[in-house]
């Protein structure tokens, strides 16, 4: 008895664990879709998946719609909304559509609009909007994308026209890069189909990497895409703009049609600039200069112009910048700025040293590096005093005596080699 309560127990607890991911499943379907393999009367035995489109018969634009769900029940609401009302192909009238599923569980929506008599040819967004209900009677809705095909109105006086645009630009001398474009349909009426971008550069310094063409995604009026053409910058590629070609062919209502464009891309060179500890003392003295030095390398084949290091310390140096120079690939230079102390609060002074360098077209690099330091008082120098100088003149006596014998026995000394002398040159006369 007890084995069957806790199995029944333990099939409820999944029961309940059941209900909120089926819930869940069934709210990420969409509540109405489009049975594309359905044929209705009127359609001509073609269903949507076979290229079934809808007609104008009579300045009346007639289309077919197999509305299925899984979930809805009885009536079912429709209507057809242009994107643009104010190009909408429709006279002004009811667009609403009420109707009941049939014995198949399909809603044979079958919309009927008049046109105006001096329409325009083009193709036309449109949203298909469905509405009804489940079984217990909560709301259901869904929004379709149709394209409104007008062909038995006027031309466009306006030409088909796609525009192509830069949105970006990633090259680097002698690395893999791309180009981000921004290509869109000018047209208000016509959508563009089997669009092929294809582009080149004369100098033959930019290559693409993969295909020099690639085939887009058809484009409705007045809508846009971004593309990302793959570049191989080649190692010998100059520095700085070059013109790269661009041309985008594609069909529409009217026939095939081709766009142009000439755009701009820089190029900039590989920099490898490092650099190894930043040397400050710990401390400095207030009013004296200091000096901070780095050691720059360039481990890159392309010289680096214009090396200049900027200092900012606490509040007493601000923008301080020395031009260490043009460094060229493969050495090294010890960048070395001197600052004063003079305005320099005593105490701990924090600041950033700053290198910026440049390419060979002007573009830019630099890298920072923090700095601590404290400002300490000088060290006084004491000065002697009237006393210390006298006292300083002053000779000792046993001093004075030692030297008075020792004038005293030199003088004896000298007096007895000179009677030895004397006594000599005598005994010579004789």
């Amino acid at each position: 008895m007890m084995r069957r309560l806790l199995a029944l127990l333990l099939m409820l607890c999944l029961l309940l664990c059941a209900v909120p991911a089926f819930g869940s499943a069934a709210a990420e379907t969409e509540a109405f879709h489009l049975d594309e393999n359905a044929i209705l009367s009127g359609m001509g035995n073609r269903s949507w998946a076979w290229g079934y489109a809808p007609v104008e018969q009579n300045g009346t634009w007639i289309g077919y719609f197999p509305v299925a769900s899984d979930r809805a029940v009885g009536e079912l609401t429709a209507w057809l909304e242009p994107e643009r009302e104010a190009l909408s192909p429709f006279l002004p009238q009811n667009l609403q559509v009420k109707l009941r599923p049939n014995a198949e569980g399909l809603w044979p929506l079958r919309l009927c609009y008049r046109l105006y008599d001096d329409r325009i040819n083009g193709d036309y967004p449109a949203r298909l909007h469905l509405e009804g209900q489940d079984a217990e009677g909560q709301p259901l809705q869904t929004e379709l994308s149709v394209v409104v095909r007008i062909r038995g109105g006027l031309d466009d006086p306006a030409p088909v026209t796609a525009e192509l645009s830069l949105l970006d630009a990633a090259l680097t001398q002698g690395e893999l890069g791309s180009c981000t474009l921004r290509v869109r349909n000018a047209s208000e009426t016509a959508e563009l189909t089997d669009l092929v971008l294809s582009y080149a550069e004369t100098a033959g310094e930019l290559l693409p990497a993969e295909t020099d063409s690639l085939r887009l995604e058809k484009l409705l009026p007045g809508r846009e895409q971004s593309v990302t053409l793959p570049i191989t910058v080649s190692a010998e590629a100059r520095p700085g703009a070059h013109q790269l070609r661009v041309c985008l062919s594609y069909r529409s209502l009217r026939g095939e049609g081709s766009t142009e464009a000439l755009m701009t891309v820089p190029v900039v060179q590989t920099l490898r600039l490092e650099h190894g500890p930043v040397t400050l003392a710990d401390t400095v003295i207030q009013g004296e200069s200091a000096l901070i030095s780095v050691e720059l390398m360039n481990l890159g084949a392309n010289e680096i112009k214009n090396v200049r290091m900027t200092l900012d310390l606490g509040d007493f140096v601000h923008d301080q910048t020395v031009l260490v120079g043009n460094l060229p690939g493969g050495e090294s230079v010890t960048g070395k700025l001197a600052f004063s102390t003079a305005a320099a609060p005593l105490g701990p002074a924090e600041g950033t040293l700053t290198v910026v360098y440049e390419d060979a077209s002007r573009s830019e690099a630099s890298f920072s590096e923090p700095l601590h330091v404290t400002v300490e008082a000088p060290v006084p120098i004491p000065v002697p005093t009237t006393e210390q100088k006298d006292e300083g003149r002053t000779v000792p006596l046993w001093l004075l005596l030692t030297a008075c014998g020792l004038l005293l026995a030199a003088l004896l000394l000298q007096g007895i080699l000179l009677r030895s002398k004397l006594h000599k040159l005598e005994e010579e006369r004789l």
